[in-house]
């Protein structure tokens, strides 16, 4: 158990539109929290309560169970006004803030062996004061499942599925006004992992998403193959995604290699052809070297990027080169 508080103080005041929730305004802000665990035997159970400047409050607690030797399951509870102001809270939320929300998590996990694994959840969440992109008191859902097959130690398959409804303003050409409707996105993961040797790898993943809002349906797809080598003191890794979405509501996430300290979680949409070529080579102990080459091919669009970033052509590459050196 334990006791946090924060005080923020701004040398101009923040001022913010207030016409759509009770988002901060002003120049200081304080928060305090109280949080706590108590284990017992095979449960856990843990959980905060916060109140901040503007009286708004907020609490998550939870309880994680080891049913069986191996059964796990978990459950979380949050509630936080619309009111509370909590500027680098990272608490467990659906939105990026922690306020406006309130929503109820459950979590499985089960492994029956070193070759099967099993995991789903499902949440229910509600959002009481308007939002962005949301105006209105809005609900929803999600749920996922996935499995996850060893054969050994060289091959892994991993099969997932999820489904999320979330509210989204929709404009109704009839009226010109802004309607709330929920969207619901189906998405389906395919993935496998092979260790040919020791020093190759490959990695196959297939990504699909369909969604439905207000009688429209959209369909996306995503794949790529990965070849990484590794040998002593230098590893070289390459890929080719191919990809296909119809907007940027639609784009698909997939994680990408690239130098130290970069991380890269690139959102895929339109369509097009993106690969990349990435070498390190540790030169001693102290000193590593990257190089990493990246070209984006889209033959449906006019210009690639926004603002500053964009070019006037259909395809763009760049050139990234890093020397580390560990003093």
């Amino acid at each position: 158990m334990g006791i946090t508080y924060l005080s923020s103080h701004f040398s101009i005041p923040l001022a913010a539109n207030r016409s759509l929730s009770q988002v901060f305004y002003g120049d200081k802000n304080q928060i305090g929290s109280l949080y706590y665990d108590w284990n017992f035997e095979n449960f856990l159970i843990f959980g905060e309560v916060a109140i901040s400047q503007s009286r708004g409050k907020g609490c998550l607690t939870g309880m994680m169970v080891n049913l069986l030797p191996k059964i796990d399951l978990i459950m979380v509870y949050r509630n936080y006004d619309s009111d509370l102001h909590s500027f680098y809270g990272k608490a467990f939320r659906e939105k990026n803030v922690n306020n406006n929300e309130k929503g109820l998590y459950w979590g499985l996990k089960i492994k029956p062996n070193t070759k099967h694994l099993f995991t789903a959840y499902y949440e229910l969440f509600r959002f009481d004061a308007l939002q962005y992109q949301v105006y209105g008191p809005a609900q929803g859902f999600e749920y996922l499942a996935s499995y996850r097959y060893t054969s050994d130690k060289e091959t892994t398959l991993d099969v997932y599925y999820r489904k999320q409804y979330k509210p989204m303003n929709v404009v109704n050409e009839n009226v010109k006004i802004r309607e709330v409707h929920g969207i619901a996105k189906h998405n389906y993961w395919l993935r496998v992992n092979k260790k040919v040797t020791n020093y190759l790898e490959l990695k196959s993943r297939r990504q699909f998403s369909y969604t439905h809002q207000a009688g429209v349906s959209k369909n996306v797809y995503i794949a790529l193959q990965d070849v990484i080598l590794r040998k002593k003191q230098f590893s070289f890794s390459t890929r080719i995604a191919i990809f296909h979405t119809q907007d940027y509501a639609n784009r698909q996430y997939a994680y990408e290699r690239d130098v130290r300290y970069r991380l890269e979680m690139l959102a895929y949409q339109g369509s097009g052809l993106r690969s990349y070529l990435l070498f390190e080579y540790k030169m001693n102990a102290k000193i590593v070297f990257w190089i990493k080459y990246e070209k984006f091919h889209s033959p449906q669009q006019e210009a690639v990027g926004t603002g500053l970033a964009q070019t006037k052509w259909s395809q763009r590459s760049s050139l990234r080169i890093q020397i580390y050196n560990k003093c």
